[in-house]
């Protein structure tokens, strides 16, 4: 075997683990997107209709909320990220 081989089998677990670390944040990013996506597309129902208040009411309440967490879904693929390039 090969040095790099050798390294690679030495730190199997923890390159797993960086690598599940990633793949479970893209998953809470893509799960935040659609949240985001389909309050957005309840938002555009709602000024077709010119229901103003209650698409106010939704850009304070779910789009807000979706928006945030967004945000913090990908605080997480970043700080995943990092670890993975510390390693």
């Amino acid at each position: 075997m090969s040095q790099i081989d050798d390294l690679l089998d030495q730190h199997q677990g923890r390159l797993q683990a960086l690598d599940d670390g990633i793949v479970g944040e893209v998953i809470g990013v893509a799960q935040a997107v659609g949240d985001l996506r389909k309050s957005l597309d309840d938002l555009d129902k709602l000024l077709d209709a010119r229901k103003f208040e209650k698409a106010s009411d939704l850009g304070y309440r779910d789009i807000g909320s979706n928006f945030i967490f967004l945000q913090r879904t990908l605080a997480g693929l970043q700080s995943a990220e990092i670890a993975a390039l510390r390693f």
